[in-house]
């Protein structure tokens, strides 16, 4: 019967202090309350904080995104005007091939315009004819390394058509002797 004069010990000490135990356990429940109120808004802000954190880091990876989306189109255009590039540069290439094969007549008509005894008028208008297919040939083979090398291009990847002709500063086929 322990517990008989436990509880009778217990009423005892409640009667002694009676005010003691009166304001203490609304003191000791607000407490307890008070502390389970702190521990909800510290973990409410730690939630909010990693929210945030997450939020950041999800911006930063559609930032990263846009951006490797921008080189992607930027290198989709690149690709773009170097295609055009290389169908210009084939074009160039048949038209040079063309003027070999004209410059190949033009010797073959002259050697045997020479064997022939031509006249020097016939043969000095052949090699001028010569002369002048042999400078298409070339401006014909550099247009065509022009059009493929980087030189072509501005920054901004826009086709510069390289310059279709002589050079400003060559003297003419009839003057170079």
């Amino acid at each position: 019967m322990d517990v008989d004069k436990f509880l009778k010990a217990s009423v005892e000490l409640y009667y002694s202090a009676p005010t003691f135990f009166n304001y203490s356990i609304p003191i000791l429940i607000g407490g307890y309350v008070a502390f389970l109120w702190a521990g909800y808004g510290f973990g409410k802000w730690v939630q909010q904080s990693e929210i945030a954190g997450l939020k950041a880091s999800n911006d930063a990876a559609k930032a990263q995104n846009d951006a490797l989306k921008a080189q992607n189109d930027i290198g989709k255009e690149r690709a773009g005007v170097m295609e055009e590039r290389l169908k210009l540069a084939k074009e160039q290439a048949d038209d040079a091939q063309g003027t070999v094969k004209e410059l190949e007549t033009e010797v073959d008509d002259l050697k045997s315009k020479i064997e022939a005894n031509a006249s020097s008028g016939e043969i000095s208008n052949g090699l001028k004819r010569v002369r002048i297919t042999t400078s298409r040939a070339i401006i014909n083979s550099s247009a065509v390394s022009d059009t493929l090398s980087p030189r072509g291009l501005i920054g901004g990847g826009i086709l510069i058509k390289p310059r279709l002709g002589p050079s400003p500063y060559a003297r003419p086929p009839e003057e170079q002797h």
